[in-house]
Parts: C-alpha cells; structure tokens; sequence
C-alpha cells in the first residue's frame, strides 16, 4: 500500500509541473479512453523452520467509449502470474514446493465518475467477466490442473486528472460474486466447483494510468 501511495505521490507531482489550458471534465459523449494498471503483490515470510515467498503481478489494459457525459463503456483483458515457494523442515528433513499460476482474464464494463472536487472524481465499475487461471504444481504428483471462473462485481475507485486527458487511477478492491469449475488437467473433469460472495477493499489494489482522446 505505501509503494502505492509513493506513486500516487509521485506522479501527482509530476502532473504540477504539466502545461495545460483550462481545466475542463474530460469525460465527455464521443471520447475514446485507454487505460492500464498495475497490481504488484510481495509477501516474504521467514520463520525459524518455515520460509515462504509469494507474488503476485497483473496487468490490466482496457478500451473504452464515452456514451453520454461521465460514463464510460468498455472491455478489458488481464493477464497474470502468481508464485508461492515454501521451504520447511518436517521429520529432519527439508522440503521445498513452488506453486505457480497464470491467469488470464477478459470482460466487460461500465464505469460512472462522480465528481468531488476539481480534477478529483471517485468511480464505480460494474462488470462482467470470465478467467482462465492454470495451476502447476513442483511435488510432480500430476495433480496440475486449471480453472473458470465467471464473475460478477463492482469495483470502486478514484481518478486525479492532471489535464484535460491524462489521468492517474486508482482501484479500490471489489464487491463479488464468482462461480467458480476446477479441473483436471489430463482427463478434463471437474474436481471441484463452488460460488463466493465476497467483498475485498485492501489486497485488489492497483494504480494505473487513463488517457481520453
């Protein structure tokens, strides 16, 4: 979260330093937006006889069109990848597994601002959306295997505009519901499926940038 904030910090400042006329709301009927953001996540744990590394990064480029003054329809793809290493002792001896998973996301969505101040606007992004995720596994016990995830969610956020087309946003995790089928990866059957409701406003964060034409 504070790398995240750094950056906000970061390219606010730069914003300051940009030529601009006037400032006018740039989310007009007509426009074409592209936008793109970045979700990085780094967890490194040791304890006395357990290690653990896990990441995760994601990278989200979406095209969208203005159909009426503050609303934005668009698509959007994602692709991913995620790892977690543990290292531990059990019965004297060490064990090491990597797991690892790609992800790859596309959908739709509509996206409202509302204004707060000058240049500030909060958004919400309902959506539509289907992933593949795909799971290898390090223990060699042919138990690799992939997911599809369809779901439905919202999700919140804030966009600072530094003129009347650049703009930095931020998203603030998601109210969901996923229905989730996992497979097996040779013979194709379902090993597991189930649905979630969930609401997260602090691990799916991600910065990015927006651009109205």
């Amino acid at each position: 979260m504070k790398k995240v904030l750094l950056g906000m910090l970061f390219l606010a400042t730069m914003g300051m330093f940009a030529q601009e006329t006037e400032f006018k709301s740039p989310i007009k009927k007509g426009r074409v937006n592209l936008a793109g953001s970045l979700s990085v996540i780094i967890d490194d744990s040791n304890f006395e006889n357990n290690n653990s590394k896990y990441k995760n990064v994601v990278f989200s480029p979406n095209i969208g069109y203005v159909i009426q003054e503050n609303l934005v329809l668009g698509t959007t793809l994602s692709v991913g990848y995620g790892e977690n290493k543990n290292d531990y002792e059990n019965n004297n001896s060490n064990i090491f597994n990597k797991n690892t998973r790609k992800k790859y996301r596309i959908g739709v969505f509509a996206k409202k601002y509302i204004p707060v101040i000058d240049k500030l606007f909060l958004n919400l992004a309902p959506g539509v959306y289907y992933e593949r995720n795909i799971y290898l596994y390090s223990n060699n016990n042919n138990d690799d295997n992939y997911s599809n995830q369809y779901e439905v969610n919202v999700t919140p956020g804030i966009s600072y505009f530094f003129n009347n087309n650049l703009a930095l946003q931020m998203n603030l995790g998601s109210l969901s519901y996923n229905y989730i089928e996992r497979r097996d990866k040779e013979s194709d059957e379902i090993s597991s499926k189930g649905n979630t409701v969930a609401l997260n406003l602090t691990s799916n964060v991600s910065l990015g940038i927006s651009y109205f034409f």
